[in-house]
């Protein structure tokens, strides 16, 4: 027959052993589902990027082009950012479409400040045209 301390010394390593089990068990079912949320994040993310980056193209392609509704809506920008922090960089502004506008129907200079701001605003748009087509090719690349 046992003594009551070894009965008690049996039931707590008992206990001890159920617990470590129940603990084993709750690590393995957490690592399984990160391992799920992980697979399923970078698989959504890839299949998702390639509407993501059509969608960021278009609207950059609205951003440079929107000159009728920027200049009903807005106008030329009162809007003054602090002259402390960005010195005269940072003055009034508008959209180079809408500054094209304006210029061209201003009297001082009708040809070469348009035709100047024309070139950059098609530059601008040529190079995220380029931009868009080379992260197009670099994710089919990636997905196969």
């Amino acid at each position: 027959m046992r003594s009551h301390e070894e009965r008690v010394a049996e039931t707590k390593r008992r206990i001890a052993k159920i617990e470590r089990e129940k603990r084993r068990r709750r690590n393995t079912v957490t690592m399984a589902s990160a391992v799920a949320a992980c697979l399923a994040l970078l698989i959504g993310a890839s299949l998702a990027m390639p509407g993501i980056a059509t969608a960021i193209v278009l609207a950059m392609g609205r951003i440079v082009g929107e000159t009728a509704a920027l200049l009903f809506t807005v106008g030329v920008s009162g809007f003054r950012l602090p002259e402390e922090l960005f010195g005269h960089i940072m003055g009034q502004g508008c959209t180079l479409s809408l500054f094209l506008y304006t210029s061209a129907m201003e009297a001082r200079d009708p040809i070469s400040v348009p035709y100047a701001t024309a070139a950059v605003l098609l530059i601008l748009v040529f190079l995220l045209n380029r931009l868009a087509g080379i992260f197009a090719r670099a994710l089919r690349k990636k997905q196969g």
